[in-house]
């Protein structure tokens, strides 16, 4: 089966009549590490690219003191495998890893965090198609923001864009200190 070119992100009509398809609940491909435009559901994934939600995944310990909530932004806190909340007050904690794929990650327990890709109900956006921020608090439940956040000592890391009221087309850039 052909991929075409309106399913794909960054390809050229060459390169995506040479990739091949498998369906398994969306789309997996095969060959270059593509990226598909829409994801299918929401749920537990394995290590790797699941094609389910069209994102690459980890799966990592939560060393946060709370639970992680879907669409929680997390950063590698410096022990082996183990993520932290992210938050846009301070550098350390703004360099955003990917966001929680699971519908939440019990305090020390493992889960998946995705780093590309569509995050379906990864939060609550005004403006569709609007970038999507990290934001200031380091609250679960409310790591994302569409306004980017100011202030001296403040960092601006973009993490996507909303393709919906829910749903995130995650796009993890560099973060900026202000």
């Amino acid at each position: 089966m052909a991929v075409t070119p309106d399913r794909l992100v960054g390809m050229d009509t060459a390169t995506a009549d040479k990739a091949a398809v498998t369906p398994t609940n969306g789309l997996e491909l095969s060959g270059k590490n593509l990226q598909p435009v829409y994801g299918q559901v929401a749920g537990t994934v394995a290590q790797g690219n699941d094609s389910r939600f069209g994102k690459t995944v980890a799966v990592v310990l939560n060393g946060n003191a709370g639970a992680l909530a879907l669409g929680d932004a997390v950063y590698k806190n410096g022990t082996a495998e183990e993520v932290d909340l992210a938050d846009a007050d301070a550098l350390a904690t703004a360099r955003v890893v990917g966001l929680v794929a699971d519908a939440s990650i019990a305090i020390g327990a493992s889960g998946n965090v995705a780093s590309d890709g569509l995050l379906v109900g990864a939060g609550t956006f005004g403006t569709v198609g609007g970038k999507v921020y990290l934001a200031s608090g380091g609250v679960s439940g409310a790591t994302l923001t569409q306004t980017p956040p100011s202030g001296a000592g403040k960092v601006v890391i973009p993490v996507g864009y909303a393709k919906n009221g829910t749903d995130l087309l995650i796009q993890i850039g560099e973060p900026i200190e202000l």
